[in-house]
């Protein structure tokens, strides 16, 4: 399946989603739209109440006979669209609103992986004070139902990301055993003096 909106959604405005067939461009009926984050903006605290995010998508309905489903999302930010229907493989695209503001951000290189690629993901510091890390990797990796999946070991030592710098890590898919993941969509949470932030990303069952 093939997934294509309109270029420059605006937050608030209603766009067009159309789902077709990839080998030649028809129309595909019924097939169910989700709507998730691709990343959680940092939020301000001490994260004491924080709960790991869910990778659990929102539906969005299901296209009509032209293949096309209406839809408006309703905040501004990094999303995936992502299509469903028996028979078919499962697509994605990713979708930026207009409206979002600078800040600080922390996401995937790329949004859907392969299984065993290496996935990379980094935190950038668009805020005009030093972000402080507590220890060298201070994040974690949930799977689909919200479970624990990876803790890294690091050192303890403080890591300060002054304005405009970037911090990346890599996690090659192993759970804590060391053993391979399944496919499925997956969250990545981050632990900062800023707050938490989360990317949400796909592994897929193609090596």
């Amino acid at each position: 399946m093939t997934i294509s909106v309109p270029a420059g959604v605006q937050t608030g405005e209603e766009f067009t989603v159309k789902i077709t067939r990839k080998i030649d461009q028809r129309p595909i009926e019924g097939s169910q739209v989700y709507l998730m984050p691709r990343h959680e903006p940092f939020c301000l605290g001490s994260g004491m109440n924080y709960k790991p995010q869910s990778a659990a998508p929102k539906s969005l309905g299901a296209t009509g006979a032209e293949g096309e489903l209406k839809v408006t999302i309703a905040f501004p930010g990094d999303f995936f669209l992502t299509a469903e229907k028996a028979g078919f493989t499962q697509s994605f695209l990713a979708i930026t609103t207009g409206g979002v503001a600078d800040k600080a951000s922390f996401t995937t290189s790329k949004q859907v992986f392969g299984q065993g690629e290496p996935v990379a993901f980094t935190l950038t510091n668009g805020l005009a004070s030093t972000i402080t890390l507590s220890c060298g990797a201070p994040w974690d990796i949930t799977g689909p139902e919200g479970t624990m999946v990876f803790t890294p070991f690091s050192t303890m030592a403080i890591v300060d990301v002054k304005p405009g710098e970037t911090k990346t890590w890599t996690w090659n898919q192993t759970d804590q055993e060391g053993g391979q993941i399944e496919p499925g969509m997956y969250v990545v949470t981050l632990r900062t003096s800023a707050g938490h932030m989360s990317a949400r990303f796909c592994i897929t069952g193609l090596k």
